[in-house]
C-alpha cells in the first residue's frame, strides 16, 4: 500500500461513520461505500428521472467498484436512510501528475430526498476529502437539463461557473443542451 492509499484509508477511518441531520430533521449516515452495494447503488440510480440518467456515465461510476476502496484515484461516499442507499457522492483525483492537483465531483441524491441539504453534507465531505488529498481544485460538470437542482446548493459553496459550452450534448431524442462546467478553488497553504 503507498502513501496515498495510507492516508485515505486512514482519513475515511476516522472520518467515518458519521450521522447528519436533514431539513426535515430526518437523522442520514455518511460512510464510504463498499463494493458489495453496487446492485444497491444502481438501484439509487435507476430512482433518477429519466434525463438526468441520460446524462450519467455509469462506467466511470462503477469503476470505482474494480477496485478496494481505499485504493486507485476514485472514493465514493454514500448517504443511508433506514438501512437504504440514498445519495452517492464521488471524488476523483485526476491523473497524470501534471492535473492531479484536480479533483472531478459528482453527486446523486434520492429525487425523494432533495431539496433537504443532503447534497450540501455530502459536498462538504467531498471538499473535506480534497482538502486531506492536496486537491486544489474541484470542477463538476453539469448538463444544463440537470444543473437546475442542484446549483443553487453548490454556488453556495463556492462553485461558480467557468464554462458554458451551448449545444455540446445530445438527450435520448437528439436535442442539443448545455454543459456548464462549475469550479471551486480550495485555499491549501504549501509549505517547503
Amino acid at each position: 500500500m503507498d502513501v496515498l492509499e495510507e492516508q485515505i484509508k486512514g482519513y475515511l477511518k476516522s472520518q467515518y461513520p458519521k450521522e447528519v441531520i436533514l431539513k426535515d430533521g430526518s437523522g442520514v449516515t455518511i460512510r464510504p461505500a463498499l463494493e458489495e452495494e453496487r446492485d444497491s447503488i444502481l438501484r439509487l440510480y435507476s430512482r433518477l428521472p429519466e434525463m438526468e440518467r441520460w446524462f450519467v456515465d455509469m462506467d466511470e461510476t462503477f469503476s470505482y467498484f474494480e477496485r478496494p476502496l481505499q485504493r486507485g484515484n476514485k472514493i465514493s461516499l454514500v448517504a443511508e436512510l433506514e438501512n437504504r442507499i440514498i445519495a452517492h457522492g464521488m471524488l476523483v483525483k485526476l491523473e497524470p501528475e501534471c492535473v492531479s492537483h484536480i479533483g472531478r465531483v459528482r453527486i446523486i441524491v434520492d429525487p425523494a430526498l432533495r431539496g433537504k441539504n443532503l447534497a450540501t453534507w455530502l459536498l462538504l465531505d467531498i471538499n473535506n476529502l480534497a482538502m486531506e488529498l492536496n486537491i486544489e481544485i474541484l470542477v463538476m460538470n453539469l448538463a444544463i437539463a440537470t444543473r437546475i437542482p442542484i446549483s443553487r446548493g453548490i454556488e453556495k459553496l463556492g462553485f461558480k461557473e467557468v464554462a458554458l459550452i451551448k449545444d455540446y450534448l445530445r438527450d435520448m431524442d437528439g436535442k442539443p443542451h448545455d454543459l456548464s462546467i462549475m469550479l471551486k478553488r480550495i485555499n491549501i497553504s504549501h509549505s517547503d
